[in-house]
């Protein structure tokens, strides 16, 4: 005999669910793909988790979950210039929630730190220098470390600034400008996106206002700064360039091909 039930996480970490050995257990994620979990499942806060219990043997296992022991691993929230100690080798999790927009860098000794972003310890993994990360928004991140009695730290790098909010459908790029407060480095990317982002940058707009993407590839480049389409990741475009205080940028930003609609948020970090 099978019964279903769901359990509801009161914590982002990892849990084990464990049941007698005449009790079978399937753990499922989701109900609608109905891919099955093996080994511990790693979840968010206020995530369900399916169970299917089965009863191997001819005693009846006794009243709703009785059988089934769950465990959790709890993911250790990280926040800024508050080192964390971690007293074991092997795989630690964590989450870490900014409270201002920002770039923001996890170093940790004797270890490598995997970024997951907003994704719950799943899909892509990411290692860079710092990351930028909107104010309220929980990232995951899994520290693998390589000895005993190593030590995480969050630091705040850089200050963010929303440039613009970008919604445009096909065929159609959204004008930003941006003048340099001062000499330096900057860097302009997208976040937030829905589609494949693009973007073009210039010293002026000579190029118009419906240009084909070829030709806004060779503008960019032969009287410009280029272009970018997927360095930041996640489909989302990144691009550094040094500029000159006073000095003013135009970007254009549409899909990477013009052929669609897109809408991302575009952020300057410096």
């Amino acid at each position: 005999e099978s019964k279903w039930y769901a359990y509801k996480t009161t914590a982002a970490g990892e849990y084990t669910f464990t049941a007698p050995q005449n009790v079978g257990l399937r753990i499922y994620r989701s109900l609608s793909s109905m891919n099955e979990n093996f080994g511990p499942v790693k979840a968010g806060a206020n995530a369900e988790i399916y169970i299917r219990v089965t009863n191997n043997s001819e005693t009846k296992v006794e009243g709703e979950g009785a059988e089934v022991t769950v465990t959790c691993k709890a993911a250790t929230e990280l926040k800024v210039g508050e080192p964390v100690s971690i007293t074991e080798s092997g795989s630690s999790y964590f989450t870490f929630r900014a409270v201002e927009d920002g770039l923001y860098n996890f170093s940790c000794t004797n270890s490598s730190v995997g970024y997951y972003g907003e994704n719950v310890w799943e899909g892509n993994v990411f290692y860079s220098a710092s990351y930028l990360i909107r104010k309220d928004t929980v990232v995951y991140l899994r520290v693998n470390s390589y000895s005993e009695n190593n030590e995480i730290t969050v630091t705040k790098t850089g200050d963010a600034t929303l440039l613009a909010h970008v919604d445009v459908r096909s065929g159609r790029y959204q004008w930003i400008t941006f003048q340099a407060p001062e000499d330096g480095a900057y860097t302009f990317r997208s976040m937030n996106n829905i589609g494949d982002p693009k973007a073009w940058f210039f010293r002026n707009q000579n190029v118009g206002d419906s240009a084909y993407s070829d030709s806004l590839d060779m503008v960019s480049e032969d009287d410009g700064y280029g272009y970018d389409d997927d360095a930041g990741g996640d489909r989302n475009f990144m691009k550094n360039i040094t500029l000159q205080a006073g000095e003013t940028i135009y970007i254009a930003v549409g899909h990477y091909s013009l052929y669609d609609a897109i809408s991302c948020d575009v952020y300057v970090t410096h």
